[in-house]
C-alpha cells in the first residue's frame, strides 16, 4: 500500500515524500530509522498510481540502463537511486515503490509484483529467472533487447498509417461538417426560393434534420455501446472470440499473423537464451501474444510438447502460425542451437511485417481518399442540382 506522508526530523524541518508499507505502524518505523517522525499520512489512490501502463520505449531504456550498471558492480537500491532521477511520470514512482520494498527487505521480484500492472508480465517472470539464476545483468540485457524490438516494430507502424488515419478523420470531420451545418442552410434558402427538392437531396435534408433532432440521444446510446462493449470485453470467451476474428480480416490478418508469430517468437528465442527450459519458456512466451485466442491455442500445443511430442510437429493443427514458421520450428529443432534460428525468424518477420504494413496503408490511403470523395461529392452534388435547376428556369 502507498501512503504520502509528511514527517519532521530531529532538527525540525518537514518532508514530504511517499512510501509502500502494509500499515501506519510499519510506516512510522520505517520513517524512525532515518530519524523522521511522522506527523500526517494517507493512501494514495490506487487507480492514479497504476492507471498508466508504463510503454515499451521506458522499459527498454530502464532494462538497458540497470544491465549497464549491475555489471559495473552497482547494488540493485544504487542502481534504482540513480534510476529515479533519470525517468519522471509513472516509471519514476514505480522505481521508487520498488526501492522501497526493497529496502524493507523484499526481493526485486516481489517488490515489483506491488507495482501491480505497471509492469508486463513478461518483464516480471525474467527478472525472477534473473534473480534465481543470479545473472541479472545478463537478464536486464536480454529485456532490453525484447522491449527495444517492440518499441522499434510499434514505432515503425505507427509513422507508416498515421497519415492514412488523418486522411480518415479530416474526411469524415468534413461529412459531418456537410450533412449538420451546411446542408440545412441550403435547405432553408432553397424553400424560401420556392423550389421543390428533389427526392435525392431531399433524403440528405432528411438525415441532416435526424441527426440534428436527435444529436444528444444518438451520443448517449454511443456512450452506452462503448461501455457495453467495455463490460463484454472482460469476458474471457467474448475476447477469444474477438481475437479470432482478427485472424480472418481480409488483407489485415496476414499481417497480424505475423506480428503474433514474431512476437511469440522472439520471447521464446530469449527466454531460452536466458536459460529457461523449453516448456516454461513456451508458457511465459505464449502471454505475450497479447491475444486470447493465440494464447490459448498455444497452451494447447504446449500440452502436446509436454507429452513427448516436437514443437513442429505441436503447432501443425494450430491455425495461428503459417507454414513457414512451423517449418523453421521443424529446422531449430534438428539444428540443436533454436535459440538462435528464432531470433532469425524473428528479424524475417520484422521486415516482412514492415514491408506488409506498407503494401497494405499504399492501398488503403487512395482507396480511403476516393470512396469518402464520392461520398461527399454525391452529397454536394445533391445539393447543387437544385440550384442548377432554379438558374435555369430563369
Amino acid at each position: 500500500m502507498v501512503y504520502i506522508y509528511e514527517a519532521i526530523n530531529s532538527e525540525g524541518k518537514k518532508i514530504k515524500g511517499y512510501s509502500t508499507t502494509d500499515n501506519k505502524k510499519e510506516l512510522a518505523i520505517k520513517l524512525r530509522e532515518k530519524d523522521y517522525y511522522l506527523i500526517i499520512y494517507r493512501k494514495k489512490k490506487e487507480i492514479l498510481d497504476f492507471m498508466k501502463n508504463i510503454s515499451s520505449k521506458d522499459i527498454y531504456f530502464f532494462s538497458n540502463q540497470m544491465s549497464y550498471m549491475l555489471k559495473a558492480g552497482f547494488n540493485i537500491c544504487e542502481c534504482l537511486n540513480i534510476m529515479s532521477t533519470k525517468f519522471s511520470g509513472t516509471l519514476k514512482k514505480n522505481v521508487v515503490i520498488i526501492k522501497s520494498n526493497i529496502e524493507n527487505g523484499k526481493t526485486l521480484y516481489e517488490s515489483i509484483i506491488r507495482c501491480k500492472d505497471s509492469f508486463p508480465y513478461f518483464f516480471k517472470e525474467m527478472v525472477l529467472v534473473g534473480e534465481e539464476s543470479g545473472n541479472l545483468d545478463i537478464i536486464f540485457k536480454n529485456i532490453g533487447a525484447y522491449y527495444k524490438n517492440i518499441y522499434k516494430t510499434r514505432g515503425k507502424i505507427k509513422n507508416v498509417i498515421i497519415y492514412p488515419l488523418l486522411v480518415l478523420i479530416l474526411m469524415i470531420m468534413l461529412t459531418i461538417f456537410l450533412v449538420i451545418d451546411i446542408i440545412p442552410k441550403f435547405s432553408e434558402v432553397l424553400s424560401g426560393l420556392g423550389s421543390k427538392l428533389p427526392a435525392s437531396t431531399q433524403r440528405i435534408v432528411n438525415v441532416s434534420n435526424f441527426l440534428r433532432e436527435h444529436f444528444i440521444f444518438l451520443l448517449i446510446i454511443l456512450c452506452l455501446l462503448i461501455f457495453v462493449l467495455k463490460i463484454m470485453r472482460k469476458s474471457k470467451v467474448f475476447k477469444e472470440n474477438l481475437d479470432k476474428i482478427k485472424f480472418k480480416i481480409p488483407v489485415i490478418s496476414n499481417v497480424y499473423r505475423k506480428e503474433i508469430s514474431r512476437r511469440f517468437i522472439f520471447s521464446l528465442s530469449i527466454l531460452i537464451k536466458s536459460g529457461i527450459a523449453i516448456i516454461e519458456a513456451m508458457n511465459i512466451a505464449a502471454q505475450t501474444v497479447e491475444n486470447v485466442y493465440a494464447e490459448n491455442s498455444i497452451k494447447k500445443c504446449i500440452v502436446n510438447v509436454k507429452n513427448g511430442k516436437g514443437i513442429g510437429e505441436s503447432f501443425e493443427n494450430v491455425d495461428v502460425f503459417s507454414r513457414f514458421t512451423i517449418d523453421m520450428y521443424y529446422m531449430a529443432e534438428e539444428c540443436g542451437n533454436i535459440d538462435e534460428i528464432l531470433i532469425n525468424i524473428a528479424e524475417i518477420y520484422e521486415e516482412e511485417i514492415n514491408n506488409e504494413v506498407k503494401r497494405v496503408v499504399s492501398l488503403f490511403e487512395p482507396l480511403t481518399i476516393v470512396v469518402l470523395s464520392i461520398f461527399i461529392g454525391a452529397i454536394l452534388i445533391s445539393v447543387m442540382m437544385p440550384i442548377i435547376n432554379i438558374m435555369n428556369s430563369i
